[in-house]
């Protein structure tokens, strides 16, 4: 749920993803998995922190 709403509050301040839905979709799934198998909350924000860098532009107007 908080990729869905991460993603929307960048769609909202001028952000797109570069990722297609199925990537998203990945995406989330891998960060489910991670809290199932109590990775560290540090990592997963690390991790979410890289993919927002790299998978996202800013939209122009």
């Amino acid at each position: 749920m908080a990729i869905l709403f991460t993603h929307v509050f960048l769609l909202r301040n001028g952000v797109d993803f570069t990722l297609s839905y199925k990537e998203m979709y990945n995406f989330a799934v891998i960060i489910a998995k991670a809290s199932e198998q109590k990775i560290l909350m540090a990592d997963t924000k690390n991790l979410c922190q890289k993919i927002i860098s790299d998978f996202t532009t800013d939209r122009v107007n």
